[in-house]
């Protein structure tokens, strides 16, 4: 990923999905004034109640960027540094390295951020600027390692809902909308020097030689044992942590584990958003309830 306008709209690129109330866009003012045009990534907004007039809201953000902001065409190749907004009535989701526009009953945020999930795999980025309906796209994306945020302010600090996702790990960050753009764009940097560097592999397997010490600082501090849980799985949701915490050594972070009883508490609730993800999973629960019906 590089944050230059030469790049073609082909160029694959971290994409940001965005819901936002659209009977308030001082958050997404906020958030857009604080971003930088050349960015690097590509963000695609989704109101919260399809079908609201959402023509203010556009306006808005075109008045604080100056990214361009185009409305979705169906099969919509994305760009980098550009904003896309879904057509009238219509929900959006990403599928096969294209935005389609589509006409669902599920929440527009939930629809855009789980096809992300399924797509962009660790990748995935999801934000919340505003109320939400449902929290199913946060956890889709948690699910698989990406990374979410949600809004910090007056409102949302006495929002239960967030204070929950927060608190059982499915949201990266709580932030005022003017303190995202920071960390999303480090974050970013970070990813990509990952993959320049190649440090990726090796990172995964010095998580593996020091998992058994991690669970057991993790047992020490919640009586959990995760040494019998899926290695992969386990790999995979620290290798996030770290991700989200910007860490390149390993072995850094398991001096902070050492020492930082609140980080041991907060990977606690990041491995079993993951190893909890099958209980979510309507199909395979039912699944698994008709195979043990005729045992029970």
């Amino acid at each position: 990923m590089t944050t230059s306008d030469s790049q073609t709209n082909t160029s694959p690129c971290l994409i940001v999905g965005i819901g936002v109330d659209p009977d308030d866009s001082a958050p997404l003012q906020a958030f857009f004034s604080t971003l930088p045009t050349e960015c690097g990534l590509a963000f695609v907004l989704v109101t919260q109640w399809t079908g609201k007039d959402q023509t203010a809201l556009i306006e808005t953000i075109k008045t604080c960027t100056t990214l361009p902001v185009q409305e979705v065409r169906d099969n919509q190749t994305v760009a980098v540094n550009r904003v896309y907004f879904a057509p009238p009535t219509t929900q959006l989701v990403f599928r096969e390295g294209v935005l389609q526009a589509k006409t669902e009953k599920e929440p527009a945020t939930d629809l855009l951020f789980q096809s992300l999930a399924k797509e962009q795999g660790e990748d995935a980025i999801g934000i919340l600027l505003g109320r939400y309906e449902s929290d199913a796209g946060l956890k889709a994306i948690a699910d698989v390692g990406g990374m979410t945020m949600a809004l910090d302010s007056l409102g949302a600090q006495s929002d239960s809902s967030l204070n929950e996702g927060l608190m059982s790990g499915f949201i990266d960050h709580l932030l005022p909308p003017e303190d995202m753009p920071r960390e999303l764009l480090s974050y970013a940097r970070h990813l990509n020097a990952l993959t320049v560097s190649g440090y990726r592999d090796s990172q995964s397997a010095q998580i593996a030689q020091h998992l058994d010490t991690i669970c057991e600082l993790l047992l020490d501090t919640t009586q959990t044992d995760f040494k019998h849980y899926k290695t992969s799985t386990l790999i995979r949701r620290i290798q996030h942590r770290l991700d989200v915490l910007q860490v390149n050594q390993v072995n850094r972070y398991v001096e902070k584990l050492r020492n930082d009883t609140k980080e041991r508490r907060t990977l606690f609730k990041k491995l079993l958003v993951g190893v909890t993800a099958f209980f979510r999973d309507e199909e395979s629960l039912l699944c698994w309830r008709n195979k043990l019906s005729p045992v029970c």
